[in-house]
């Protein structure tokens, strides 16, 4: 019985571990700037619906086009769509790209 109990709190240990990292990415440190790319960006913040600060960067495009905004994927930042950013920046789009809480570039400024 104690063998049991043993591999149930293991198990749920390893759980608890597995979610926390799934749900807590690390920070990323970033080392491209978007000049690399050829893009002018203007650092925008702003509050989220419960006053959390989200980042991002924005790019200006024809003043006609419809902004798109572009996410990254779990555990990643903004720099990770940035060939999407210049491939839709020199068709002429302007751009949001957005840093998700606990993701990329942490603001301070959040109640």
């Amino acid at each position: 019985m104690l063998v049991l109990l043993g591999a149930v709190v293991l198990s749920a240990a390893a759980g608890a571990t597995l979610l926390h990292s799934i749900t807590h990415p690390p920070a990323t440190g970033e080392t491209i700037d978007p000049t690399d790319f050829l893009l002018t960006t203007e650092d925008v913040k702003f509050p989220a619906a419960d006053g959390e600060m989200v980042s991002g960067w924005f790019v200006k495009g024809r003043p006609d086009g419809t902004v798109i905004i572009l996410c990254h994927d779990l555990g990643g930042s903004r720099l990770s769509v940035m060939n999407t950013a210049v491939a839709l920046n020199h068709a002429g789009y302007p751009l949001l790209l957005i840093d998700f809480r606990m993701h990329g570039r942490r603001v301070a400024g959040g109640s």
